[in-house]
């Protein structure tokens, strides 16, 4: 007697059997509504993700930003007192 095809036809059948009892379960309304939560979850969880970025990436703009203003005005500051320096050197000559 061979038992290959009673092997396959009951691993096929305890295969349905698995596929029915699956899809009866999701089709249970707590099912769905526990994949509905999951899903609103993970949709908020990923907008805070992305709201809490943009807030690091806005914090550090700004940093660099301050920081490029600061630089801006000590190399206009630098540059006035050069220009009074050269106007003070231009002034002694004119004078002399």
């Amino acid at each position: 007697m061979n038992l290959k095809p009673l092997k396959e036809e009951t691993a096929k059948r305890i295969e349905e059997a698995i596929h029915k009892n699956v899809e009866e379960k999701l089709n249970l309304e707590e099912v769905k509504i526990e994949i509905e939560r999951c899903i609103k979850e993970g949709q908020k969880k990923l907008v805070d993700d992305v709201t809490a970025q943009l807030k690091k990436e806005k914090e550090t703009n700004l940093m660099e930003a301050r920081q490029k203003e600061k630089e801006e005005a000590a190399r206009r500051k630098k540059l006035e007192e050069e220009e009074e320096r050269a106007n003070q050197i231009l002034l002694a000559k004119n004078k002399a």
